[in-house]
């Protein structure tokens, strides 16, 4: 939980970054690693063999960057 509580943002986790690393710095450099891992969910699945049905039935799981963190975030973390 961030500082807005429950709120699913990148902005809110990062709100308590040392409670998990040392420096914010440090948790920018996870959360981008994790973003280039999991912006390519789709071109992973479909190399895995999942259908399109499978594919459209996932797609609101995985929200875009801009929708999780806001535009100055985006930013740091896209470098």
């Amino acid at each position: 939980m961030g500082e807005q509580g429950k709120l699913a943002t990148l902005d809110n986790a990062l709100s308590r970054f040392a409670a998990f690393t040392p420096s914010r710095a440090r948790a920018l450099e996870i959360i981008r690693r994790m973003w280039g891992e999991v912006r390519e969910w789709k071109t992973t699945f479909e190399a895995y063999g999942a259908s399109g049905l499978l594919l459209d039935q996932l797609a609101g799981a995985f929200r875009t960057l801009e929708d999780i963190a806001s535009p100055k975030l985006v930013g740091e973390i896209r470098g």
